[in-house]
Protein backbone atom coordinates (compact mmCIF):
# COMPACT_ATOMS: atom_id res chain seq x y z
CA UNK A 1 0.00 0.00 0.00
CA UNK A 2 1.42 3.56 -0.69
CA UNK A 3 -0.09 6.05 2.22
CA UNK A 4 -0.37 9.45 1.58
CA UNK A 5 1.34 11.50 4.79
CA UNK A 6 0.31 14.89 4.11
CA UNK A 7 -3.53 13.41 4.65
CA UNK A 8 -2.81 10.66 6.43
CA UNK A 9 -4.76 7.82 4.38
CA UNK A 10 -3.80 5.10 1.98
CA UNK A 11 -3.22 6.41 -1.65
CA UNK A 12 -3.82 2.81 -3.48
CA UNK A 13 -2.88 -0.66 -2.99
CA UNK A 14 -0.32 -2.08 -5.78
CA UNK A 15 -1.06 -5.68 -6.58
CA UNK A 16 0.62 -7.88 -8.09
CA UNK A 17 0.58 -11.81 -9.17
CA UNK A 18 4.74 -11.34 -7.87
CA UNK A 19 3.71 -10.62 -4.38
CA UNK A 20 4.40 -13.24 -2.39
CA UNK A 21 4.48 -12.52 0.98
CA UNK A 22 6.04 -9.28 0.93
CA UNK A 23 8.30 -8.73 3.75
CA UNK A 24 10.45 -6.03 3.80
CA UNK A 25 11.13 -3.13 1.04
CA UNK A 26 13.51 -0.51 0.19
CA UNK A 27 14.09 2.33 -2.02
CA UNK A 28 16.73 2.35 -4.42
CA UNK A 29 19.77 5.52 -4.14
CA UNK A 30 17.80 7.13 -6.48
CA UNK A 31 14.44 6.78 -5.07
CA UNK A 32 12.92 5.96 -8.08
CA UNK A 33 12.16 2.29 -6.96
CA UNK A 34 11.12 0.43 -4.10
CA UNK A 35 12.67 -3.23 -4.36
CA UNK A 36 10.63 -5.63 -1.87
CA UNK A 37 11.67 -8.94 -0.56
CA UNK A 38 8.44 -11.84 -0.51
CA UNK A 39 9.37 -14.00 1.91
CA UNK A 40 7.76 -17.43 0.04
CA UNK A 41 7.86 -18.33 -3.66
CA UNK A 42 7.09 -22.19 -4.20
CA UNK A 43 8.18 -23.00 -0.48
CA UNK A 44 9.66 -22.61 2.77
CA UNK A 45 13.19 -21.82 1.72
CA UNK A 46 12.41 -19.43 -1.69
CA UNK A 47 11.70 -16.10 -1.69
CA UNK A 48 12.13 -13.39 -4.76
CA UNK A 49 12.12 -9.95 -5.62
CA UNK A 50 9.91 -7.22 -6.98
CA UNK A 51 10.50 -3.85 -7.95
CA UNK A 52 8.23 -1.32 -8.06
CA UNK A 53 8.47 2.09 -9.60
CA UNK A 54 7.56 4.97 -8.07
CA UNK A 55 6.53 7.15 -10.75
CA UNK A 56 3.56 5.13 -11.83
CA UNK A 57 3.48 2.44 -9.07
CA UNK A 58 4.09 -0.64 -11.69
CA UNK A 59 5.39 -3.51 -10.98
CA UNK A 60 8.79 -3.11 -13.51
CA UNK A 61 10.01 -6.80 -12.92
CA UNK A 62 9.91 -9.63 -10.28
CA UNK A 63 13.23 -11.65 -9.59
CA UNK A 64 12.68 -15.12 -8.89
CA UNK A 65 16.43 -16.67 -8.23
CA UNK A 66 17.53 -20.06 -6.60
CA UNK A 67 20.23 -17.58 -4.83
CA UNK A 68 16.94 -16.29 -2.28
CA UNK A 69 16.24 -18.28 0.47
CA UNK A 70 13.36 -16.92 3.14
CA UNK A 71 14.56 -13.51 2.37
CA UNK A 72 13.28 -11.32 5.68
CA UNK A 73 15.55 -7.90 4.88
CA UNK A 74 16.61 -5.67 2.50
CA UNK A 75 18.75 -3.04 1.97
CA UNK A 76 20.51 -0.73 -0.75
CA UNK A 77 24.34 0.77 -0.31
CA UNK A 78 26.91 1.93 -3.03
CA UNK A 79 24.42 0.84 -6.48
CA UNK A 80 23.60 -2.86 -4.98
CA UNK A 81 20.66 -4.37 -2.84
CA UNK A 82 21.74 -6.96 0.39
CA UNK A 83 19.30 -9.01 0.86
CA UNK A 84 19.35 -11.08 3.80
CA UNK A 85 18.16 -14.96 3.74
CA UNK A 86 16.86 -16.52 6.52
CA UNK A 87 16.84 -20.17 5.19
CA UNK A 88 20.48 -20.19 4.36
CA UNK A 89 22.24 -17.82 6.15
CA UNK A 90 23.62 -15.91 3.75
CA UNK A 91 23.37 -12.32 2.34
CA UNK A 92 22.58 -12.09 -1.50
CA UNK A 93 24.00 -9.40 -3.09
CA UNK A 94 22.50 -7.95 -6.72
CA UNK A 95 23.35 -5.30 -8.98
CA UNK A 96 21.18 -2.24 -8.86
CA UNK A 97 21.04 -1.25 -12.79
CA UNK A 98 21.74 -4.91 -14.06
CA UNK A 99 19.18 -6.71 -11.60
CA UNK A 100 22.00 -9.73 -11.37
CA UNK A 101 22.78 -11.98 -8.22
CA UNK A 102 26.54 -10.87 -7.88
CA UNK A 103 27.19 -13.20 -5.15
CA UNK A 104 26.18 -14.62 -1.70
CA UNK A 105 27.95 -13.82 1.81
CA UNK A 106 27.91 -16.45 4.59
CA UNK A 107 27.11 -14.81 7.73
CA UNK A 108 25.43 -17.95 9.41
CA UNK A 109 22.27 -17.86 11.20
CA UNK A 110 19.14 -16.70 10.50
CA UNK A 111 19.90 -13.15 9.40
CA UNK A 112 17.18 -11.05 9.44
CA UNK A 113 17.38 -7.57 8.61
CA UNK A 114 19.87 -5.60 6.73
CA UNK A 115 20.83 -1.56 7.55
CA UNK A 116 22.81 0.21 5.80
CA UNK A 117 25.56 3.02 6.79
CA UNK A 118 24.62 6.66 5.57
CA UNK A 119 27.83 6.64 3.49
CA UNK A 120 27.20 3.55 1.71
CA UNK A 121 30.42 1.84 2.39
CA UNK A 122 28.74 -0.07 4.91
CA UNK A 123 25.84 -2.87 5.56
CA UNK A 124 24.81 -4.19 9.14
CA UNK A 125 23.02 -7.54 9.89
CA UNK A 126 21.50 -8.45 12.71
CA UNK A 127 20.02 -12.26 13.15
CA UNK A 128 23.41 -14.40 12.65
CA UNK A 129 24.96 -16.98 15.02
CA UNK A 130 27.40 -14.54 16.45
CA UNK A 131 25.70 -11.22 16.70
CA UNK A 132 25.67 -7.91 14.56
CA UNK A 133 27.91 -8.43 11.37
CA UNK A 134 29.43 -5.52 9.42
CA UNK A 135 29.86 -6.01 5.53
CA UNK A 136 32.10 -4.01 3.32
CA UNK A 137 30.45 -2.74 0.54
CA UNK A 138 33.09 -2.20 -1.80
CA UNK A 139 34.46 -6.32 -0.97
CA UNK A 140 31.59 -7.36 -0.41
CA UNK A 141 32.82 -9.36 2.73
CA UNK A 142 32.77 -9.45 6.28
CA UNK A 143 34.67 -7.06 8.28
CA UNK A 144 33.47 -7.48 11.46
CA UNK A 145 31.17 -9.00 13.85
CA UNK A 146 30.15 -8.12 17.79
CA UNK A 147 27.88 -9.81 20.37
CA UNK A 148 24.98 -7.95 19.78
CA UNK A 149 22.01 -10.27 19.34
CA UNK A 150 18.45 -8.95 18.02
CA UNK A 151 16.48 -8.53 14.76
CA UNK A 152 15.25 -5.20 14.20
CA UNK A 153 17.95 -2.17 13.87
CA UNK A 154 18.24 1.63 13.30
CA UNK A 155 21.03 3.59 12.59
CA UNK A 156 21.22 7.10 13.28
CA UNK A 157 21.09 9.88 11.20
CA UNK A 158 24.16 11.02 11.49
CA UNK A 159 25.42 7.23 11.47
CA UNK A 160 27.61 7.23 14.35
CA UNK A 161 25.34 4.83 16.40
CA UNK A 162 23.27 1.83 15.46
CA UNK A 163 20.95 0.63 17.77
CA UNK A 164 19.66 -3.28 17.77
CA UNK A 165 16.52 -4.37 19.19
CA UNK A 166 17.29 -7.61 21.32
CA UNK A 167 14.78 -10.78 21.46
CA UNK A 168 14.67 -10.40 25.23
CA UNK A 169 14.64 -7.23 27.45
CA UNK A 170 17.78 -5.09 26.04
CA UNK A 171 18.45 -2.63 22.93
CA UNK A 172 22.03 -2.70 21.98
CA UNK A 173 23.67 0.50 21.39
CA UNK A 174 26.83 -0.08 18.88
CA UNK A 175 29.48 2.71 17.73
CA UNK A 176 29.85 2.03 14.09
CA UNK A 177 33.29 4.24 14.53
CA UNK A 178 34.43 1.42 16.88
CA UNK A 179 33.20 -1.83 15.03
Amino acid sequence: MVIDATEGKVDRAITDSGFNEPYALTYSDDGKEVWVVNKQVDGSNSGSITIISVSDYSVTITLNDENLSTPEGISIADGKAYVANRGNGTISVFDLQTRDFLKGIDVGGEPRYVVSAIDGKFVYVTGVNYGLVKISTSLDSVVNKISAYGRNAAIAPDGSKLFVASHGSSIYSVDTKQM
